[in-house]
Order: C-alpha cells, then sequence, then structure tokens
C-alpha cells in the first residue's frame, strides 16, 4: 500500500537512534530514546528546509504510526532537526 501524504504532514520512516558513550553507565530501561526518522514523502504545504532523503528528529506526540514498513506520519511542526544526508 502506497502512502502520500496530504497538505502539512511528512512520510517517516522510523530510523533506530544511535546513543553516544559518554562516561555515564545507565541500564536501558533508564536511557531515553529520541525518534529520528528518514523523510520517504512531504505534502504540498509542508517547509521548504524538509526534503525527502533527511534524517530528522520528530515528536512523538500528533504522530500516527502506520501498521505496515515502520512507517510514521507526522504534521510538520513536530519536525525538530533535519540533518542532509
Amino acid at each position: 500500500m502506497k502512502v502520500i501524504p496530504l497538505q502539512k504532514y511528512v512520510l517517516l520512516e522510523v530510523v533506530e537512534y544511535a546513543e553516544g558513550n559518554f562516561g555515564i553507565q545507565l541500564p536501558p530501561s533508564a536511557r531515553k530514546k529520541i525518534p529520528k526518522g528518514k523523510v520517504l514523502a512531504k505534502g504540498d504545504y509542508v517547509d521548504e528546509e524538509i526534503n525527502v532523503g533527511d534524517i530528522v528528529i520528530y515528536d512523538k506526540s500528533g504522530s500516527k504510526a502506520l501498521p505496515l514498513n515502520n512507517e510514521v506520519l507526522v504534521p510538520d511542526y513536530r519536525i525538530h532537526l533535519t540533518e542532509n544526508v
């Protein structure tokens, strides 16, 4: 099934967050996971700064998880930081 985001939504493929080693040893249950995703598609009214192929950090609240292919549909105002690939 192909998903096409409309208006101000972005379709992301969830990427595992790589945790850094900063000298503090925490148990796995105490580590905070920051959600990252790769932009697969975007709606017509999404900010020009967000491009297909970018790796972004997003807020989980307000996002809609899709049951197939580990994808998430996120409003563009929930995307906080982008890294160009």
